[in-house]
């Protein structure tokens, strides 16, 4: 007898809750929905069990009940689309329901499904559309997992005796979760094959002996007639006709289900590659016949209404067929299902100090050798099965990983940034100068990027690196987040606490290090690398951290001779500034950066500067004051730093800008951070603004979209409360919109609409405040 690994369990359907779920009448009978793949050695594997799983399957005199757990896990694309029902609890007791009728119809055997934990809702573009296989992220060994997804292919489940990989998996596509999909797929859980036997089936030949369609051992024929093995034969189940000679000996597979009740088919998917199969609805009506010429002969219909059937009528299941599910849970599936600790590993994941659960965690425990994997939901919770014990209370191990957004799940940049700033530069100066020490061990984790299990000047050096885009992640680490589990800070609190004792890394913090998992300490906590502050958008949940103060505006002061420019960088309302960072443009087709030097704001050097090439040159800077924490003001029009380029050719409108998008950061997490910001000492973030107007109210102004089709928008930075004319020229001075607007300090906001019917061609947008006129160039597109 083969020993077998542990595999999933099967759905089924409800009658008129599945009669209202297909999507066409086409569907019900000629769909197939079945991408199980079959080989060779799955036919002789299941011959060889013939024996033993008969005589356990007739050897039942009284009812018996086959208990069957089963996890759900629903899977949508990131934005929580993609399904076509509500999987709400009484949806999936009914999909239950429904597999326990069609497996009970035996007079003597019964199956009773039961869900195993919570549905797992996940929402993964990647997992989805196939791009990754979700059972290597969530997957337990102790129940039958069904995953609805959206992944190319037909819906397919593994057998018994399969050794590659887990064994007890289904994967269904949405639309047949409700449907006799589920419970076909189930049966091959159990070792049921297709009432049609091989994927091809030949037609009666014209020659004889068959020399037209040589034998196949790929694709073994299954016959119309079958024979009983002689009365004293061990193997009693019923075999199908082989043929006889040549076809009979050891080397050639026998096709067919070996279950005497079914009879041979033929596969109505495609009509004109096995001529005779057709199908009235739902009864078989063909003319097929075999290479003996025999023709099918089912007058009970079971061809049409199998549930291993290729017809989409699949409705029944014979009682062999269910002898022989139950001879399979009896010899291995019992021995791998756990049914009454079902979902007792429960808990979430938060961003530390917070109630905000954590999406994307992938969470592997180990419980020696006994895996258990689950993925979080959107709001963080997840669920498995602990069936290993020592006492009373669970042991295991941990691993646990954020995906990234990436379709590899690999980290984008700005993932690896989000919530890394330069306060987080200042806090952990004043850490490690004494003057500030942090207020918990969390942030002496998050501080620690270099993974040294301390915190050191060189965390600030790889934070910096990193907001500079000098690097694009922590080397130290694959992914920006580090997951503790709740058993530490249990155990250990006072090292949380921001006591005198703090110091986290006197113990293990990956999970590695096994540990109680107690009923109400089985989570994590989430620490995001380099955000001291606790400013990613992950924390946060999109919100905008605070109020915004008043803007630092910045005035960029041009001058040059000799092939040389330099660029002054003069600030307004620079007040109890702790540190600041943002992003310079410039057009490298005519400049090139050579250095850049102090002015007037202490601390100022090179390091401060990183320089990457897009489609054109950007220079990412920040300042904070390295050597004490402290903070400076300066008075107005002092200068914090000089730029220096040399100038490739000889073109006056070069020039030199802050970077697009001022602020803190978005509220999309689709988008870019907003870049262009400093903090007080108090933590208020400021945004930076550039000046390009001198004596004007207005200090700068952009459209969006640029280019536009039948409208854009204007956003208005005003330095006071004013009055403006906004107007809309053609190239040939001709006025296309004009209106007054009046304006707050701050930012402000207009959309200009109709313009659809407007010439394709180039625009410009002038902005009267003050007597100064601001001008810029927008694009009609075609």
């Amino acid at each position: 007898m083969y020993q077998l690994t542990p595999p999933p369990r099967f759905l089924s359907r409800f009658s008129l809750f599945i009669m209202a779920y297909f999507i066409s009448a086409n569907a019900l009978f000629s769909q197939d929905d079945c991408d199980t793949p079959y080989t060779q050695a799955d036919y002789q594997m299941a011959l060889s069990q013939l024996i033993s799983v008969r005589e356990v399957g007739e050897s039942v005199s009284a009812t018996v009940t086959a208990e069957v757990p089963v996890r759900f896990y629903i899977v949508l694309d990131d934005n929580g689309n993609g399904s076509l029902v509500n999987y709400d609890q009484a949806y999936m007791q009914d999909v239950l329901n429904f597999l326990n009728t069609e497996y009970s119809t035996h007079p003597d055997i019964d199956f009773n499904f039961v869900q195993c934990g919570e549905v797992n809702i996940i929402h993964n573009t990647s997992f989805y559309n196939g791009t990754k296989d979700i059972k290597n992220y969530a997957h337990v060994s102790q129940a039958v997992n069904v995953y609805v997804v959206n992944s190319p292919g037909s819906s397919n489940a593994t057998f018994p005796w399969s050794t590659v990989g887990p064994n007890n998996v289904i994967y269904l596509k949405d639309y047949n979760i409700g449907s006799n999909t589920l419970a076909h797929e189930m049966g091959h859980h159990f070792g049921l094959l297709h009432t049609y036997g091989a994927e091809i089936a030949y037609h009666n030949p014209v020659m004889t002996f068959h020399d037209d369609y040589p034998y196949s051992s790929t694709f073994p024929r299954e016959l119309v007639i079958r024979e009983l093995q002689p009365s004293n034969s061990p193997l009693m189940f019923k075999t199908p006709n082989h043929g006889g000679y040549p076809y009979d000996g050891p080397l050639y597979t026998k096709a067919g289900d070996f279950v005497g009740q079914t009879p041979a088919g033929c596969k109505p998917t495609n009509q004109s590659a096995f001529p005779g199969c057709s199908f009235t609805p739902c009864e078989y009506s063909g003319t097929y016949v075999d290479y003996n010429g025999m023709p099918i002969d089912d007058p009970s219909n079971i061809l049409a209404k199998n549930m291993m059937s290729a017809s989409g009528c699949r409705s029944e299941f014979v009682d062999e067929q269910l002898e022989r599910a139950y001879g399979i849970f009896e010899l291995f599936r019992k021995f791998q299902y756990e049914t009454e600790d079902c979902g007792n590993l429960d808990d979430r994941v938060e961003f530390e100090g917070t109630d905000h659960g954590q999406d994307r965690v992938a969470i592997t425990f180990d419980q020696l050798g006994q895996i258990a994997k689950t993925l979080t939901t959107p709001n963080g919770d997840f669920d498995g099965i602990i069936t290993n014990t020592i006492g009373s209370t669970a042991y295991a191990t941990s691993e646990v990983i954020k995906l990234g957004s990436n379709s590899d799940f690999s980290f984008t940049q700005d993932e690896w940034r989000d919530g890394v700033t330069t306060q987080d530069l200042v806090l952990i100066s004043k850490h490690i100068l004494g003057v500030g020490p942090f207020l918990n061990g969390y942030q002496m984790v998050a501080a620690d990027v270099n993974n040294s299990g301390g915190v050191t000047t060189f965390d600030i050096v790889t934070i910096r690196k990193l907001i500079l885009h000098i690097t694009n992640n922590f080397p130290a680490f694959d992914q920006p987040w580090r997951f503790i589990p709740e058993f530490v800070t249990l155990n250990n609190p006072t090292h949380f606490d921001g006591g005198s004792d703090d110091n986290p890394f006197l113990f293990d913090l990956t999970g590695s290090q096994t540990y109680q998992l107690k009923p109400d300490k089985q989570g994590f906590d989430a620490v995001k690398l380099g955000d001291v502050n606790g400013s990613n958008s992950e924390s946060l949940l999109g919100e905008d951290p605070s109020e915004l103060g008043e803007p630092i505006y910045l005035d960029i002061v041009k001058s040059g001779e000799n092939g040389v420019e330099t660029y002054d960088f003069r600030v307004e309302d620079f007040e109890d500034i702790v540190a600041y960072q943002f992003d310079i443009e410039f057009t490298d087709e005519y400049l090139d950066y050579s250095e850049s030097l102090s002015r007037d704001l202490q601390g100022v050097n090179p390091d401060y500067f990183g320089l990457t090439q897009i489609d054109q040159g950007i220079i990412h800077t920040l300042w904070y004051d390295e050597a004490n924490g402290g903070s400076a003001s300066l008075e107005d029009l002092e200068e914090i730093f000089r730029l220096v380029f040399n100038v490739n050719t000889n073109n006056n409108s070069t020039a030199v800008h802050i970077a697009n998008g001022v602020g803190f950061r978005s509220t999309d997490k689709t988008a870019k951070p907003l870049r262009n910001f400093a903090y007080t000492s108090d933590g208020t973030i400021r945004p930076i603004i550039e000046r390009e107007y001198r004596n004007s109210s207005i200090a700068s102004f952009s459209a969006d979209p640029n280019p536009f089709s039948g409208s854009f928008s204007l956003q208005i930075e005003a330095i006071d409360n004013t009055e403006a004319q906004v107007t809309l020229l053609n190239t040939t001075g001709q006025t296309i919109y004009s209106a007054k607007q009046k304006l707050q300090k701050g930012t402000n906001s207009l959309k200009i609409n109709g313009l659809g019917n407007l010439p394709a061609g180039v625009y410009f947008v002038q902005i009267t405040a003050g007597g100064v006129v601001a001008t810029k160039k927008v694009v009609k597109q075609g």
